[in-house]
């Protein structure tokens, strides 16, 4: 692989090198897949099996920070951009084609902050 050609939202298009690829691999938890790779066809599929989009890069973010640095990237490049939450979505705006997919599928953990929530749910009351 030479590079990924990536869609922007103004109809252009962004190449990213080898080099960039395995330099966002590694600022990432969970992987960044391009075609090709094991586990790209099973990232970009979504509920709706009428819907078959091939992005340019997935990426399957393990927690915020993953989710923060792609939606940076898409910002700074402005790719297009698709998020995959794992709902049942049918008009398939959970993917795109040739654009990045934020996918989500591995994040189905929460994490609450008691001094947080117990600050909200005092709040409520108090509004």
């Amino acid at each position: 692989m030479v590079s990924v050609c990536v869609l922007t939202n103004g109809g252009g298009s962004v190449d990213v090198s080898e080099e960039q690829i395995a330099e966002l691999q590694g600022v990432l938890r969970g992987d960044l897949l391009v075609d090709g790779d094991a586990g790209y066809d099973e990232g970009r599929l979504v509920w709706n099996g009428m819907i078959d989009r091939r992005p340019g890069l997935i990426a399957m973010c393990e927690g915020t920070s993953d989710v923060v640095a792609m939606v940076k990237m898409a910002s700074a490049h402005d790719l297009v951009l698709s998020v995959r939450g794992g709902g049942h979505n049918a008009s398939g705006i959970a993917t795109n084609d040739g654009g990045l997919v934020v996918n989500l599928t591995r994040m189905n953990g929460v994490h609450v902050d008691a001094r947080i929530a117990l600050r909200a749910q005092r709040a409520l009351r108090l509004g």
